[in-house]
C-alpha cells in the first residue's frame, strides 16, 4: 500500500476513534451534569493542580490551543507544531494554604517535526512544614510531637506527532510520587511519658506511573481547532492498606478566534475563545470558558471561568510575547479567584529557539 493511502486510512480510523470518543463523553456529561455530586475519592491531587500561568488565566480552558513545551502538562499533542526547534518552560503557582508548586518542560522538534516533537517534564510540591500532633489526655486534647514535611514529585517523557497537515497525537508517561512523610502510629511504653521518641511511626508514601494521552484536530473551517485529551491514567496506589485512584480526567475542548467573522487584521488583534468540558473522577463535571486577546501578536489579556464550582472563582491574566535575537520569549501571569481560600498567583516564563 502506498504510504500516502496509509497515512490517510490512518487517519480516518483515529478520526472515526476520536469522534466516538467524543460522542461517549459528551452524552456522560450531559447526564451527569444534572446531578452535581461527587463520585468517589482519589489520592495524588497535585496531579489536578493546573501548573501554567496562560492555562490559569484562561480557567483551564486550554485543551485544543497549540503551545509548546507547557502542553505536556494539558495535553501532548498540542506541541507537535511548536514554533522553533526548541521550546522551554518554567513555572511557579503561589497556591492557596501556602502551597508552592514548581514546574519545568523541556520540548525538542528536530528537522521540522519530521520525527515528532520529544518532551522532558518535572514538577515538585513544596508543603512547608506540619506541626505533628498525637492524642493525649491533657486540657487541649492532644501533644505536638514535632514536625513533619510532606512532598510530592513527579517526571515525565513526552512524544508528540503531526500524523498530517490537521491531526495531531500525542503522549505523556509520568512516574509519580506522594511521600506523606512519617506518622505517628502507636505509643511505645504507655507508663512513659508521651513524646515524639516513645511512639511509633510509619512511613506513609506511594509511587506508580501514570499516563496521559491526546489528540489535536484542525478542523480546515476557519481557525476551528478540537481536542481530546485523558490525563493521569493509572493503576490503584495503596496507602497503608488503603486502595485510592489517581484523579484521572477527561477533557474535551474548541477554540477558535473570533476574528474570523470580521475583517479586522488577526495580526493587530486576535480573540480567541476557547470552551472545553471536563469530565473528573472524582468531581461533578464542568464547562469551562476562556478568551485571550492579543495585539500585535505581543501584548495579550486573559480572562476565564468553569461552572459549576465550589470556591473557584474568575481567573484573569496576561502576558508578553517577543522575539529578541532569534529567541522567542513568554512572560505571562494569572490570579484566580479561591473564595475563602488564598488567591492563587502562577508566574511563567516560556522560551523559544
Amino acid at each position: 500500500m502506498p504510504r500516502g493511502d496509509q497515512n490517510m486510512k490512518i487517519e480516518t480510523m483515529i478520526k472515526s476513534l476520536v469522534v466516538s470518543c467524543v460522542l461517549i463523553l459528551s452524552a456522560a456529561v450531559t447526564i451527569q451534569a444534572q446531578n452535581f455530586e461527587k463520585r468517589g475519592q482519589t489520592t495524588m491531587k497535585f496531579l489536578s493542580v493546573s501548573l501554567d500561568a496562560k492555562a490559569n488565566a484562561l480557567g483551564e480552558a486550554n485543551t485544543s490551543l497549540e503551545g509548546g513545551s507547557e502542553s505536556m502538562f494539558y495535553n501532548p499533542a498540542n506541541m507537535s507544531r511548536f514554533d522553533g526547534t526548541i521550546s522551554t518552560t518554567f513555572s511557579q503557582v503561589q497556591w492557596i494554604a501556602d502551597i508552592n508548586y514548581s514546574m519545568a518542560g523541556l520540548a525538542y522538534r528536530p528537522a521540522s517535526g519530521r520525527y515528532g516533537v520529544f518532551g522532558l517534564n518535572v514538577m515538585a510540591v513544596d508543603y512547608g512544614s506540619i506541626d505533628e500532633t498525637i492524642l493525649a489526655s491533657n486540657e487541649r486534647g492532644y501533644l505536638k510531637i514535632g514536625s513533619y514535611s510532606p512532598t510530592a514529585f513527579a517526571a515525565g517523557v513526552s512524544y508528540a506527532r503531526a500524523i498530517s497537515s490537521q491531526f495531531s497525537v500525542g503522549a505523556n508517561v509520568k512516574f509519580v510520587t506522594f511521600d506523606l512523610a512519617k506518622g505517628a502510629t502507636d505509643i511505645i511504653d504507655a507508663e512513659q511519658p508521651l513524646s515524639g521518641d516513645n511512639v511509633s511511626k510509619t512511613n506513609f508514601s506511594e509511587s506508580t506511573i501514570a499516563y496521559d494521552f491526546g489528540v489535536h484536530y484542525i478542523t480546515g473551517w476557519k481557525s476551528l481547532n478540537f481536542a481530546f485529551v485523558v490525563r493521569n491514567f493509572s493503576q490503584q496506589v495503596d496507602f497503608d492498606d488503603e486502595n485510592a485512584e489517581l484523579p484521572l480526567t477527561m477533557k474535551i475542548g474548541l477554540s477558535m478566534d473570533l476574528m474570523d467573522f470580521t475583517s479586522i487584521d488577526k495580526d493587530m488583534h486576535s480573540v480567541m475563545l476557547s470552551v472545553d468540558a471536563k469530565r473528573p473522577r472524582d468531581f461533578y463535571e464542568q464547562v469551562l470558558v476562556g478568551l485571550d486577546y492579543t495585539f500585535l501578536n505581543s501584548l495579550s489579556v486573559r480572562g476565564g471561568y468553569g461552572y459549576p464550582n465550589e470556591e473557584q472563582g474568575v481567573s484573569f491574566g496576561g502576558g508578553v510575547n517577543q522575539r529578541y535575537m532569534g529567541v522567542g520569549f513568554e512572560i505571562n501571569y494569572s490570579y484566580s479567584d479561591f473564595g475563602v481560600f488564598d488567591n492563587v498567583n502562577t508566574f511563567s516564563l516560556k522560551l523559544n529557539f
